[in-house]
């Protein structure tokens, strides 16, 4: 069964989308899951914690 964001990222799934997360790393799988599909996905961390910023 797809979770809720799976469904979310087939549905939005269109060229040039962008997700913007925000949190922790335990989004890993589904930021996997949505540069698979195609998403540019921007990952954005607080620097106090020493975790940078990047695009992937």
């Amino acid at each position: 069964m797809r979770t809720r964001m799976e469904q979310h990222l087939e549905k939005y799934n269109e060229p040039g989308n962008i997700l913007l997360m925000t949190g922790d790393i335990d989004f890993l799988g589904v930021i996997r899951e949505a540069k698979r599909l195609g998403f540019y996905v921007l990952l954005a961390y607080n620097e106090k914690k020493n975790v940078r910023s990047e695009l992937k």
